[in-house]
């Protein structure tokens, strides 16, 4: 038997006992999880219509058949259930433990993140429940550190801000935490403002928006911007032109010092745009050299 959750656990063992939704009597999160309690929350609505509160771990009322939520080092309510229940949490701060039961949920991590992905496996249980849960127990960690997903902002549709965040809930939902935005002139440029669409092209401000949303939903934006080959969009216009490698306007030549400080100025504006340490500069596909 399978669970139907992408990425599938890494380990799952299954009890022939199931919980109706209905007895999920609260939430038991500290601030620090707020935003994924908020999140299962939500989902609980949808799948069961039931409203159920959200109640901070340290207060003294513990309703029964709640879903707990956090780190053991940091909530000794976590660490009273995990010795409890037996349930060993996995190394690593975006690893977990989920244990559904009939008296409770426990979601149980080293950190925020694993506590995180955590509720995002028990969030797919929930929409593939048919409002009830299955009882089980889940240890679950990444294989790689960086899960990353590249979106194109410069050809096809403009995506706007709305879009780019529902992108980023949904990439959060299946555990990837790195996000970068393909750019060849999608940004705007204030030394350079012919290069950037006005009205389309991506901000610095709207940059840093992103990063702040991103950051609530363990996904890191990364930078991102054509460095060499497919510059076809910036060389397009009269006041760089004669900075092309052919009369195709396709790469950018890296003989002329003109190249180096139109590079310079654009880094200059788009690097610190975002909190990454990462950047990608991409130079592929330099046809024509």
């Amino acid at each position: 038997m399978k669970v139907k959750v992408i990425p599938e656990p890494k380990e799952v063992a299954f009890e022939e006992k199931a919980v109706r939704l209905e007895r999920i009597g609260a939430i038991l999160a500290n601030p620090s999880d707020r935003l994924a309690a908020q999140i299962l929350r939500k989902a609980i609505e949808e799948a069961g219509q039931l409203e159920v509160p959200i109640v901070s771990c340290s207060e003294s009322a513990r309703p029964g058949n709640a879903v707990v939520m956090g780190t053991p080092d940091r909530d000794p309510f976590v660490a009273e259930l995990c010795s409890k229940y037996g349930v060993e949490v996995p190394e690593g701060s975006e690893s977990y433990a989920l244990l559904i039961d009939e008296e409770g949920i426990l979601v149980a991590s080293e950190g925020p993140a694993g506590v995180f992905y955590g509720v995002q496996t028990l969030v797919q249980l929930l929409e593939s429940g048919d409002g009830e849960l299955p009882c089980l127990r889940i240890r679950d960690w990444p294989d790689m550190r960086y899960r990353g997903l590249q979106v194109d902002i410069s050809r096809g549709p403009v995506l706007r801000m709305d879009y780019l965040k529902k992108v980023i809930r949904t990439m959060a939902k299946f555990k990837l935490n790195m996000l970068t935005l393909y750019t060849e002139h999608m940004f705007r440029f204030e030394k350079h403002p012919v290069i950037g669409p006005e009205g389309a092209a991506l901000t610095a401000e709207e940059v840093r928006e992103l990063s702040a949303y991103a950051r609530q939903y363990y996904v890191e934006l990364v930078g991102n911007f054509q460095s060499l080959g497919h510059f076809r969009n910036i060389l397009k216009h009269r006041e760089y032109r004669d900075l092309a490698e052919t009369s195709f306007r396709w790469v950018i030549s890296p003989a002329k010092e003109g190249t180096y400080r139109l590079l310079e100025e654009l880094y200059s504006e788009i690097v610190p745009a975002y909190e990454s340490e990462w950047f990608n500069v991409n130079c592929d596909e330099t046809w024509g050299l």
